[in-house]
């Protein structure tokens, strides 16, 4: 827990002067070393260092803002050995209690008005110096003040709590696809994607997206095995960028509770599936629509996943029937293929035979809808 005499701050000097690297205007050769090495610099380079470096603090105090949803400051420390903390108001003033209180008072005004996203107070320490400066949304500098005052010290870099090491569960894959990483379950098929979208410096958005049908009711239970996968790689990647621990929910705000999961066309698609439809045997009409899954690399879930609407429109019982399991000469009737009941309820996945596959069907045409109905028509009118 922070206290009085040992603040907390974020260190951003490696990720200020990463982010520098191809900033114009360029700095004069050498400054970022004798930045760091702590070297004293004169009035132009200063000048020149600040006015690189100002878009850069304002994308990082801007992250750092939204992620603790709290106000803050940076701090430029160019004495012995450079560097640039990020500072959360609750523990400014602890930072720096040697700056009299009518100068910080000056600091606590501008702190409690400026807009976090889109304006940065910045203190800069440079010898025995301090200097208070506040940047406007259009980059107009602000000097609060100047004060002889030596600080001590600065805060201590965060303590974190070490997270446990990440693994995917045992039956969860997953692959990289550009700047996408794309999850598999070893029975329910394509989980769906998480997508990385760079929106400049600082940023980065974080897309969840859930393979399937809105109206599909397995893609819920997809979206319960993704959506603690994607939380998790999130909040692990804003620790790495230094942010505040977000929590084992992610950083992000959820979305309300009635949004429907996003439509997802996976990029490996059957091209061509087959389906028959079967009739009943005692009435003649449709009642079974089954669904042959030839291609072995994708699941009988896949399948029933991209055949949803077709499915739904059909409205008949309807199986995912997978190849048969041959081995060597063994007979066709012998060889048992994995049979998934989808609609219009789910059952488990069971091994059938082509015999069996076949008493399957005449059991059914006996319990058809169709065909009982026309007999107790039939019943009724003796």
């Amino acid at each position: 827990m922070p206290t009085a005499d040992r603040p907390e701050g974020i260190n951003l000097t490696h990720e200020i002067f990463n982010r520098m690297q191809d900033a114009p205007p360029q700095l004069p050769a050498g400054v970022r070393q004798l930045f760091r090495a702590g070297a004293q610099l004169d009035a132009s380079y200063q000048e020149a260092l600040l006015t690189v470096m100002l878009p850069q603090l304002r994308a990082a105090a801007q992250t750092r803002a939204r992620s603790a949803k709290q106000r803050g400051l940076v701090v430029i420390d160019q004495r012995a050995g450079g560097e640039i903390w990020y500072i959360a108001e609750p523990q400014a003033r602890a930072a720096f209690t040697a700056l009299p209180a009518d100068l910080w008072m000056h600091v606590v005004q501008v702190l409690r008005t400026y807009a976090p996203l889109k304006e940065v107070v910045v203190i800069r320490l440079y010898g025995r110096t301090m200097e208070i400066m506040f940047f406007d949304q259009h980059d107009a500098v602000n000097t609060l003040g100047r004060a002889p005052i030596p600080i001590p010290r600065l805060p201590q870099p965060l303590v974190r709590e070490r997270l446990p090491a990440f693994a995917l569960p045992l039956d969860v894959t997953m692959r990289r696809e550009g700047s996408n990483y794309v999850f598999t379950h070893r029975a329910l098929g394509l989980l769906g994607q998480m997508q990385l979208k760079d929106l400049g410096p600082g940023q980065m958005q974080i897309t969840g997206m859930v393979a399937g049908h809105p109206d599909d009711p397995m893609t819920a239970k997809r979206q319960a095995i993704l959506e603690p996968l994607t939380q998790e790689i999130g909040r692990r990647l804003e620790l790495g960028l230094g942010l505040d621990d977000p929590g084992p929910l992610g950083g992000s705000a959820p979305l309300p509770p009635d949004t429907p999961p996003i439509i997802e066309t996976p990029r490996r698609t059957p091209l061509r599936t087959a389906t028959t439809i079967h009739p009943c045997a005692v009435c003649g009409k449709d009642m079974l629509f089954l669904i042959f899954a030839d291609d072995p690399a994708t699941t009988l879930e896949d399948y029933a996943r991209l055949m949803f609407e077709v499915i739904r429109d059909q409205n008949l019982i309807t199986y995912v029937l997978g190849p048969p399991e041959r081995h060597g000469s063994q007979p066709l009737d012998d060889c048992p293929s994995a049979l998934l009941k989808v609609w219009p309820t789910r059952e488990a996945v069971r091994m059938v035979t082509p015999p069996e596959f076949d008493a399957l069907l005449l059991r059914l045409s006996r319990q058809h809808r169709h065909h009982k109905g026309r007999r107790q028509a039939g019943k009724g009118g003796r």
